[in-house]
C-alpha cells in the first residue's frame, strides 16, 4: 500500500524531518549494529494498562458482544519514540542502571528504513505490504478519553483506524514523554516479515549508519564505561566518533555572583 495522509496521525509532513529520541539499554544498541534489526514488540507487551484500551473494550452488534484484542492484538507491533532531546525524567525511567543510551533519527528515515526492509519507494509515496502507520500522541485526562470513547463511530469494515487512532491517545500523566509513535500491522501469512518470534517481536533489517544521527550515553555513566563503548561502536561498526556523546544534563557551571 501507499502511505497516504490517512496514515499520519496528528502529523503534518514538516513533522518528519523532527530529530526523534529513544533510550536503549547499551546491549540492544550494539545488537542493532550486530544484527542490522530493529526490533518492535506487540502492542500488547507495553505496560501502561490504559494502553490498547480500545483492544480490551467490549464490542457489541445486536445481541453479540464481543472482543477484538486477540485479533488485532497479536498482529500490531510498534515502538515509542519521543521529540525530547533530554530530560531527566527518560534517563531515570528507561535507564535504571545508568548504562543506556539515546538514539536519535527523524520519523522519516525510520520510514525509509521500514520502507526498504519491507518493500520498496517509488518516487516520494511510501510502499508497504501491510498497514504502516505514524502518529504524535495525544495526552488527555481520564474523563477526555472517556468522552472521546463515546463519541467514536465505530465501523466493523474499518477497525483498524479507530484502534490506531486509540494508539495515538494517552492519559496526561504521561504527557512528559511527548512521543511519536510507529504501528505496523501484519497478520501471520505477511511474508515480508524479516523475522517473527515466539515471544510477540518483529524484526526489520536496517542499515543504523541510515538511520541514527547520534547516540548519545547517559549522563550519570562512568567515563570509563563510555570511553570503551564509544571506542567499541567506532571501531567495531565504524560509527563516527563525532557522532557519538554523553548527555550533558547534568553538566554544571558555577555561576558569578557580584558582592556589593
Amino acid at each position: 500500500m501507499i502511505l497516504k495522509k490517512e496514515n499520519f496521525i496528528n502529523l503534518n509532513e514538516s513533522e518528519l524531518d523532527e530529530a526523534i529520541y529513544r533510550i536503549f539499554p547499551i546491549e540492544r544498541a550494539v545488537q542493532l549494529f550486530e544484527n542490522k534489526e530493529l526490533v518492535m514488540p506487540t502492542i500488547k507487551a507495553w505496560e501502561d494498562v490504559y494502553e490498547n484500551f480500545f483492544l480490551k473494550s467490549n464490542f457489541s452488534e445486536g445481541d453479540e458482544v464481543f472482543s477484538i484484542e486477540e485479533d488485532e492484538g497479536n498482529f500490531c507491533f510498534g515502538q515509542c519514540w519521543s521529540f525530547i532531546e533530554d530530560s531527566d525524567a527518560m534517563w531515570r525511567i528507561y535507564s535504571h542502571d545508568k548504562q543506556s543510551v539515546r538514539i536519535k533519527t527523524t520519523l522519516r528515515k525510520l520510514l525509509n528504513c521500514l520502507n526498504s526492509s519491507c518493500s520498496m519507494q517509488v518516487g516520494l509515496n511510501y510502499v508497504f505490504d501491510a498497514s504502516v502507520y505514524i502518529g504524535k500522541v495525544e495526552y488527555r485526562a481520564i474523563e477526555q478519553i472517556e468522552e472521546w470513547a463515546s463519541n467514536q463511530k465505530v465501523c466493523k469494515n474499518n477497525i483498524q483506524k479507530s484502534v490506531v487512532e486509540s494508539l495515538c491517545v494517552k492519559r496526561d500523566s504521561f504527557k512528559h514523554e511527548e512521543e511519536a509513535r510507529i504501528l505496523y500491522f501484519t497478520d501471520d501469512s505477511d511474508s515480508k516479515i524479516i523475522k517473527k518470534t515466539p515471544n510477540h517481536l518483529i524484526g526489520f533489517q536496517i542499515n543504523p549508519m541510515e538511520l541514527i544521527d547520534e547516540i548519545a550515553f547517559d549522563p550519570r555513566a562512568e567515563q570509563s564505561f563510555y570511553n570503551a563503548y564509544k571506542n567499541h561502536l567506532a571501531t567495531e561498526f565504524s560509527f563516527p566518533k563525532s557522532r557519538i556523546v554523553k548527555s550533558n544534563l547534568y553538566d554544571f557551571t558555577p555561576l558569578t555572583f557580584i558582592i556589593n
